[in-house]
Formats: C-alpha cells, structure tokens, sequence
C-alpha cells in the first residue's frame, strides 16, 4: 500500500510496526476476519492499525470536516473506544496507534472501525470485525488479568472537568462568592434582557415590513419576469415547430429505417488497416460490409502486392465476398464464405489486364468475328454433312463390305446399286444391330407383265463393316421366288448422312 502521500499528518517512525486492514462500506455479509496480526507486549508506542476504507473497489474521500471515525478494542478485561486519525483523505486511510496500556496485556482482541457522516446527517455505518493478538514477551510486567475499561472522548472530558473543579477550589480558598456574583450576574442579565427585547421587537417589526415590501416587489418583478420569458419560449417554440414542419428537416423518427452503418470514414474515404489477415477479416472489420484499404496484409493471393483495396460483403454472418484489388496490377481477386467456411483465392479471368472492359469497337468487331466464324463452322459442317463411307462393288451372299467410318457417326445410310431391273437407290438404318434389308423392285417397260421383287439383305457384321447375308427375288410372271443365293444385286456405293 502506498502511503507517500502524507503532507499534511504526522510522519511515521522507522521502527513503527504498522499492518494495513482494507474495509469494504457494503452490506454483504463479511466473517469474521482472523488477518494474523500480532503485536508483542513488550512495544512501546509503535503498533499501528491502518484502515483504507473502500465502496465498490474505490476509496472514500475522507476529511476532519465531513466524517467522524473512532473504533471499538475488546479483549480479556480490556474495553477501550477511540477516535480514529485520518492518515491519507484521498485514499480513505484511517491510523489507530495502539495504546500502551493495551499492548501491555498478552490475549487474543476484537476490533470494530464506526463511521459517522457529520453535519446535518445522522447516517452511521459500523464495518466488519477484525481481530489480532498480543503476545506476552520477555519485557512484559502487567499481568493480562488487570483490568483495563476508559473511552478516550470521556478521558478528554474527565481531563476538562478536573481542570475546572481545580479552578474553582482554588477561588473557594481565595475567598470569592460565587453565589453573590452569580446573583448579581443574574440581576443584571435580566434587565439587560429586558431593555433588548422591547427595542428588539421595534427593530423586527420594521425591519418585518421593510422585508415584506421588498418581497411583494421582487415577486411581482419575478413574476412579469417570468411571464414575458414564457411569452419569448412560447414564440420560439411556435416558429421551431413552423421551421421543422416547413424546412423539410430530418427527424430521428423519419430515420428509423435508414441504413446507419459506415462503410466508408466520414470523409467518404475508405478506412486504411496495416497488416490485415485476409484468413481472418471479422477480426479487424466484424461482419459489416465495408470498403477498406490493406497495407502488408497477410495470406493475400500469390506473387501480387500485400497493399490494395478491399471489397466485403456481407450477406450473414456465414456467408460473405471478399474482392481484392492488388496494387500495381488490374488483377482481381475473389474469396468466398459459405456455410462459415472462407474458400481459397480465385482470380476473375480477365483477357487484358490494360483494358479489362470492354469498349464499344472493341464488342462489335468481336461480334462481327463470331458472326463469320459461326457461317464458316456451319457451312464446313453442312458439306461435311454426308460422307462416302463404301465405294467399290459387292456381290452375292457372303461379300463383305469394309466401311471408312463407324455406324456410330451416322442417322442415316444411302446405299447405291444395280440389279436386273436397272440402278437402285434404298435408304437403311445405322442404329443398333438389326439386319437392313433393301428391297428395289422392277416392271417390264412394255406391258408391265412379269417383273420381279428383290430383296437384298446386310448384317451389321461390326460398327464398321457389313455382309451381305441374302440375295433373293419373287418372279411376277410365273409367281415363284428365286431360292436361295440368287445373287442379282450389286452394291456400288454407300453414303452416311452425320448426326
């Protein structure tokens, strides 16, 4: 505890065994507090007890003008009341040296500090019980069983009473009569009494008047005062009233709703952080969208400037956007937040960092490519439509035809032959894995009698070749079919039609 502050109060001696007690000014229940404290019967003028009396971990000012402190020793035939010495008013500490006549007397003691408020207050508190001990030394020659009752206020007193009995057997001996002077005094008091109430009366009576008519003047005054005040305030309230109804002010109701956060100084320029952690932004911004500028910021995205703006917004507080503008550079940085998680950097792709928008040149002249590019992607695909997959001659049943593409690549087949009855043109499918079956047929050109139907047959061998699996016909004239391996169709040719 720090006593230096001591200016005005008697200086403490080296040798002085002193402990200092802290008293809290509260109405919790506080035990009885055993401090270990102890003193030896043989010292003389040198155990002190120092109390800094506190109210909610603070110290009572204290001084001889507002408070009146004493304390209360008990112990084994010792009862003594005291008054205690302010030590230090700023700190609250009170100094109660023991008195002799107590250390003289080895046991165990109790000790209660009372504070009383002075003036027009009778507010009293009495603080917790304290206790310490006496233990009898070498030097000691009072037995403890000696009786030891005084109040020190009552020791003043009997001192002040003593002195005048003194006083007064002294004028006895002397031979003076107090009783005859008493008398006179008394004689003389009350005429002087007298004579002073009945000009007294006079003067009050007057001086009633006279303050009465100064009264009745000042409250009059007071009270036009008043009313042409409240005249004046009437009026400015009035035009107050007609200015906010009238000017269009902003009232604290009508901003209710407004959007209050910052996200900028009040300057409109963005706020600067000095070592920022883009890992961890809610620790320097907390979860209001701001815009920011970052300086040797940490766990920033690759081989680009620790220094440059920052965007953060904010959807919740699990969810946010960081966008990060390096300095030096018109690369732009993204992380995310998404279920309370921060992703790693992404970098907005960009095709040139010098002109990252877009001008109006710029947007038709690459419309106009893709414009062309798309005519050139069509066409090559239109004539790459159809493609010769066969070209050669099959015939009779077990040929094999070998094919340039898969049947995969294709809707459609479009194959080309010839047969007794002339050239023929028949269609069949790529899909699955189906016999296709071409089925031209032929009149005579004379009469129509006779004539045939043919039917050539393909398996689907693999998804690139095919085999004629049957070459038949049914002949019209005489009503009979060919038989097996007729042979009569050839295959010329085979156009795919793409997907």
């Amino acid at each position: 505890m720090d006593f230096t502050r001591r200016e005005n109060y008697k200086l403490m001696s080296n040798l002085e065994k002193s402990v200092a007690i802290n008293l809290e000014n509260t109405a919790h229940y506080e035990n009885i507090s055993n401090l270990d404290i102890t003193f030896r019967t043989g010292e003389s003028d040198s155990s002190v007890l120092l109390f800094n009396i506190i109210k909610n971990n603070q110290p009572l000012l204290l001084s001889e003008e507002n408070i009146k402190a004493r304390i209360a020793i008990r112990g084994k035939g010792v009862m003594v009341v005291a008054p205690l010495e302010i030590l230090d008013p700023f700190k609250g500490i009170l100094k109660f040296q023991l008195p002799n006549d107590v250390i003289k007397r080895d046991g165990s003691y109790q000790a209660q500090v009372s504070v009383a408020e002075l003036g027009n207050s009778d507010v009293v508190v009495v603080e917790r019980t304290i206790t310490f001990n006496v233990e009898k030394s070498l030097f000691s020659k009072i037995p403890s069983e000696t009786k030891l009752h005084y109040i020190v206020e009552f020791q003043e007193l009997e001192k002040t009473i003593m002195d005048r009995a003194k006083a007064m057997d002294e004028a006895i001996k002397n031979g003076e009569d107090y009783a005859s002077l008493i008398e006179k005094a008394k004689e003389k008091g009350l005429s002087d009494i007298q004579i002073a109430k009945s000009s007294s009366i006079d003067e009050l009576k007057q001086l009633a008047n006279s303050r009465i008519s100064d009264l009745e003047n000042k409250a009059q005054a007071y009270s036009r005062t008043f009313d042409e005040q409240k005249r004046y305030m009437d009026e400015k309230h009035e035009a107050f009233k007609q200015s906010v109804n009238s000017g269009g002010l902003v009232t604290s109701g009508s901003t209710s709703n407004w959007q209050k956060a910052k996200i900028t100084k009040d300057d409109g320029k963005i706020m600067q952080i000095t070592g920022f952690d883009f890992n961890n932004p809610e620790q320097r911004i907390g979860d209001s969208t701001q815009f920011i500028y970052v300086s040797q910021a940490i766990n920033y995205p690759r081989d680009v400037s620790t220094n440059g703006t920052v965007e953060y917004l904010v959807v919740t507080s699990d969810y946010k956007r960081m966008t990060y503008r390096p300095n030096g550079t018109n690369k732009v940085f993204v992380k995310r937040k998404e279920a309370g998680s921060w992703s790693e950097w992404s970098e907005l792709a960009i095709n040139d960092y010098n002109t990252p928008f877009e001008t109006v040149q710029s947007a038709q002249s690459k419309a106009n490519m893709a414009e062309s590019n798309a005519k050139l992607y069509a066409d090559d695909k239109f004539n790459k439509r159809y493609s010769v997959i066969f070209d050669g001659t099959a015939n009779g049943v077990g040929s094999t035809l070998y094919l340039n593409e898969s049947l995969d690549q294709f809707i459609l087949l479009i194959f080309y032959g010839t047969f007794p009855g002339g050239d023929f043109t028949e269609f069949g499918s790529p899909f699955g894995g189906g016999k296709i079956s071409l089925n031209p047929s032929n009149l005579p050109d004379g009469d129509g009698n006779g004539g045939g139907v043919y039917e050539f047959g393909l398996t689907k061998s693999s998804r690139t070749s095919l085999t004629i699996s049957n070459d038949v016909y049914f002949d019209l004239g005489s009503q009979r079919g060919s038989g097996a391996n007729a042979n009569r169709g050839t295959i010329n040719k085979i156009i795919g039609v793409r997907k």
